[in-house]
């Protein structure tokens, strides 16, 4: 009896393998789960991503597109519009296009900042006089490099080609050309942005 009763008392080597199974389909499931759980993450974060990306090219699509002529007189009293385009920065004068502001005008710069990230310096445009505080708004982030390009009307006296630096003080750009790249070579550059300037036709 005592011998009968010690052999019902542990798990026989049968019992010992099923558990064995039963917790490596577990861990099975568990492993699968956790890795559809990140890829859900992940997806999510890029839907994010994409969708701040499209709204911050929505926005800057539009402030350009709205750029105003707006003359600023000079130190020796001649004219000049008020726009500055360099290869990686670009400065204008554009409409209010946020229910939030007071409405008028702001001048804009995109510029990348120390962080990496495409950022728009935004104040309100008071001609001859200090615009007062500039806001930041960052648009994108992890650029490496942002780079502007401007098309002269060929009507209205421009070159007909693409140039690194827009230097007329008295016409604005026909096209403005805008192109990013990230600093994650495996994250695929937005296609080049080409935005015809309303003004300037």
């Amino acid at each position: 009896m005592t011998c009968r009763e010690s052999r019902q008392d542990g798990f026989t080597l049968v019992e010992l393998l099923i558990s064995l199974a039963l917790l490596a389909v577990l861990s099975a499931f568990a492993l699968n789960a956790l890795t559809f759980v990140k890829r859900i993450d992940r997806a999510e974060q890029e839907l994010t991503d994409n969708s701040a990306s499209e709204s911050s090219f929505r926005y800057l699509r539009q402030a350009i597109g709205d750029t105003r002529v707006v003359f600023q007189a000079g130190s020796d009293g001649s004219s000049f519009i008020k726009f500055a385009g360099g290869s990686d920065r670009l400065s204008l004068v554009t409409v209010s296009s946020d229910a939030t502001e007071t409405g008028g005008l702001y001048e804009l710069s995109f510029v990348v900042d120390e962080k990496r990230q495409l950022v728009s310096q935004r104040q309100i445009y008071r001609p001859n006089e200090d615009s007062g505080d500039v806001s930041v708004v960052p648009l994108i982030s992890d650029v490496s490099n942002v780079s502007f390009r401007y098309f002269g009307n060929p009507s209205l006296g421009g070159t007909g080609a693409w140039l690194e630096l827009w230097e007329r003080p008295d016409a604005l750009p026909f096209l403005i050309e805008v192109s990013i790249t990230f600093m994650d070579p495996s994250r695929p550059s937005p296609p080049r942005m080409i935005v015809p300037v309303e003004a300037a036709r």
